[in-house]
C-alpha cells in the first residue's frame, strides 16, 4: 500500500487534510476532513480527526471517521505518536516514532490500522514546506 498526505493550518490550532491510499489493484481510499491541536505541557500534544472517507475498495461507499491521539517528544528531535478512533463500524488506531533530521524532513517508522486494510508496519517521510 501507499499513500500521500497533505494538511495546512487554519488557525494555530486547526487545520484541514486531505489523503489518498492505495494497494494498486484498483482499490482507493480517499479522505477529507478537518482537526485539531493543542498543547497539554510542554512537551506533550493532543490532536484529532474528522475525515469523510471516498471507498472504491467495496465497492463505492462514503465512510466517516473520528480519531484523537498524542505527541509527545523524547527528545529534541525525537517524537512518539498515537491515536485511536472509529470508521463506521471499525477501529483506527495509529503508533509511531518519528525522527526530525532538519526542521523540512523527517522520517517515521509506525503501526496503524486505517479501519480498511487491517494492520500494517509503515515508514512514512514528511516534507514540510
Amino acid at each position: 500500500m501507499t499513500g500521500l498526505q497533505f494538511s495546512t493550518f487554519l488557525t494555530e490550532n486547526s487545520h484541514i487534510v486531505s489523503r489518498v491510499d492505495t494497494c494498486f489493484n484498483s482499490e482507493w481510499d480517499v479522505a477529507v476532513g478537518i482537526g485539531f491541536n493543542g498543547p497539554v505541557d510542554q512537551l506533550v500534544d493532543v490532536y484529532g480527526q474528522f475525515l469523510i472517507h471516498y471507498l472504491n475498495s467495496i465497492g463505492r461507499t462514503i465512510q466517516t471517521e473520528i480519531n484523537i491521539g498524542g505527541r509527545m517528544w523524547i527528545t529534541e528531535k525525537i517524537e512518539v505518536t498515537g491515536r485511536i478512533g472509529r470508521n463506521d463500524d471499525r477501529s483506527v488506531f495509529h503508533s509511531g516514532i518519528r525522527f526530525h533530521s532538519t526542521q523540512q524532513l523527517s522520517i517515521s517508522a509506525e503501526v496503524r490500522n486505517n479501519g480498511l486494510y487491517g494492520p500494517q508496519a509503515t515508514m512514512s517521510v514528511r516534507f514540510h514546506f
